[in-house]
């Protein structure tokens, strides 16, 4: 039986999130530290890594460094799939111009959309990020017809696949239900949705089940997730045996209130519901074919007490507006 742990989305960052207060990167390597020595306690050798390691592919030497020492600290291997921050313009050409070129020399760094590889009797393949297939929703594994000798098959990707309702937004696309995913792999994992899921899939076109599996992100890059503060970071501990086992571990983490200056974060969301008002507030005025008294009345005040951070942008609007009502009557 194969067992090993699945985590994705850390997004080390060059420069953290304005909005925490936490050492945003200090906290992400002591997760990691607690998810290694999880597997050294339960005698696991593999972790997979669907994506996003770093915030950009930009990653510092100095993050760069520190992921490498940690992780040789370890007798653990790293499956990995390029996401699409870790990737410039979803191109993993100029892979060897980064600091992931320099990670993949490692023997513990094992990129397996280059390099399926078979762990007791499991095949594993997976797909770097790719835009043009992000929200597609058949995934198969690479040249299906020798790899039916393996017992299991797990496919490695970074695609928006969510748990919720499909979204389009212009016509396009922007995610896709768990349920709609066709593939012929015993076991898909996700990352790039944050949030996480987990679920045994019946594909219908197949007829056959298979698992699918997002921890969610093992670092919080935002206050707002939805569901986020009950899950908490968390990471999958997986058994391939004749039935796939999945178990959730939650790792150890600062609350929201310590990890992010959530006043800071309420004060802005509230300046930003407060521009949205305004401006459509102004554009209804705007297309407003009289200009009465309660036009008149919420012109002044708006010119006397305009938002703080549209004081300039106010007058101008307003002036345009004026005009464009005073030409009406003349």
């Amino acid at each position: 039986m194969f067992e090993f742990v699945h985590i994705t989305d850390l997004h080390l960052a060059n420069k953290p999130p304005e909005s925490r207060t936490d050492g945003y990167n200090d906290q992400i390597f002591k997760k990691l530290q607690y998810v290694f020595n999880y597997c050294v306690d339960k005698k696991l050798k593999y972790i997979a890594l669907t994506g996003d390691l770093a915030h950009g592919h930009t990653i510092s030497d100095e993050l760069a460094t520190r992921f490498a020492k940690l992780v040789s600290e370890y007798d653990i291997k790293i499956l990995f799939v390029y996401g699409n921050h870790d990737i410039q313009g979803g191109n993993t050409n100029f892979i060897h111009k980064t600091n992931f070129g320099l990670l993949e020399i490692y023997p513990w760094f094992i990129c397996v959309d280059k390099n399926p590889i078979v762990i007791e009797d499991c095949l594993i393949a997976g797909y770097d990020y790719d835009k043009e297939k992000a929200i597609q929703s058949t995934w198969l594994m690479p040249d299906i017809q020798t790899k039916l000798k393996y017992e299991k098959r797990i496919l490695l990707t970074h695609p928006m696949i969510v748990n919720e309702a499909t979204m389009i937004i212009d016509g396009k696309v922007k995610q896709v239900n768990v349920h709609e995913v066709e593939t012929n792999a015993d076991l898909m994992l996700c990352g790039h949705y944050h949030d996480g899921f987990v679920g045994a899939v019946r594909d219908i076109a197949l007829n056959r089940d298979f698992c699918i599996v997002n921890p969610g992100s093992l670092a919080r890059t935002a206050i707002d997730w939805n569901g986020r503060e009950s899950k908490g970071p968390r990471f999958a501990h997986i058994k391939m045996g004749k039935k796939i086992s999945v178990s959730f571990v939650k790792v150890p983490c600062l609350s929201h209130d310590k990890a992010f200056d959530v006043d800071k974060h309420r004060k802005q969301k509230e300046r930003e519901e407060g521009k949205l008002n305004f401006i459509e507030a102004m554009e209804g005025l705007s297309q407003s074919q009289v200009m009465g008294e309660n036009f008149a009345v919420q012109l002044e005040f708006t010119l006397h007490n305009p938002p703080e951070e549209l004081k300039e942008v106010v007058s101008k609007r307003v002036m345009k507006i004026c005009r464009e009502k005073a030409s009406k009557h003349l």
